[in-house]
């Protein structure tokens, strides 16, 4: 039974992987809060991956022997003019969405590349690509992990080490609750995280040698609703 780490599995798409997966895998999961039930092929890890400190300490408690892919699914959202954001909000968002990652792929890397086996799936987002107003923040943060994954996947083209990154827009899921704004309600405005996760396995774990290097996943339609005015 192969292991798969996921980061952020206690809520939205990282939930639905886990729960999608963990009849067939073991499953290792980190976020702050433990996932919202039991299993026998469930083991949590408590990490706050905004924190550095944080960070390195789940890194050490990692063996990379005993992994065989790891899915990136935590984020977090912060839309606002750059002059709005306090400055401890720039290092968290950063943390999160782009340095926790590296700083996982770097503890797991050596080893894969030595045994010539592993598979990284890292979840981006559209706003990486998207050039808008009180998206400075968030979309940097996104980019740099889309560009972080396109080198690293030639460093690790002749390791047979996969590197996939999915690209995905709106998802309904509690990533909106502190934001300003969400998607429509209609079901078409944004992506059912259980969807996502079908995705997921049917492409990367179904299929291991499709090779999946790139892909986008969006909603049918594009619409978001204001909760309260912009700041």
């Amino acid at each position: 039974m192969k292991t798969v780490l996921i980061t952020g599995g206690s809520r939205g798409i990282g939930s639905a992987t886990m729960q999608k997966l963990v009849d067939t895998h073991k499953i290792l999961v980190v976020s702050r809060t433990p996932p919202s039930f039991q299993h026998p092929h469930l083991t949590f890890f408590p990490c706050d991956l905004a924190s550095r400190k944080d960070t390195e300490r789940l890194v050490k408690q990692l063996e990379p022997k005993q992994i065989d892919a790891a899915i990136y699914s935590a984020g977090i959202g912060i839309f606002q003019c750059l002059e709005s954001i306090h400055t401890d909000d720039v290092y968290r968002a950063f943390h999160i969405n782009f340095f926790s990652a590296a700083l996982i792929t770097k503890r797991l890397l050596p080893v894969w590349k030595t045994r010539k086996q592993g598979h990284f799936l890292y979840l981006g987002s559209v706003a990486g690509t998207k050039y808008t107003k009180q998206n400075t923040l968030y979309g940097s943060s996104k980019a740099a992990l889309q560009a972080f994954t396109r080198s690293l996947r030639e460093e690790c083209r002749t390791a047979n080490v996969q590197i996939s990154f999915v690209e995905l827009g709106m998802c309904r899921t509690s990533f909106y609750d502190p934001l300003e704004f969400c998607p429509k309600k209609e079901p078409l405005y944004a992506l059912d995280p259980k969807d996502v996760a079908d995705f997921l396995y049917s492409s990367f774990f179904t299929f291991p040698l499709l090779g999946v290097e790139e892909i986008t996943l969006q909603p049918q339609k594009h619409g978001i609703e204001k909760k309260r005015p912009f700041s």
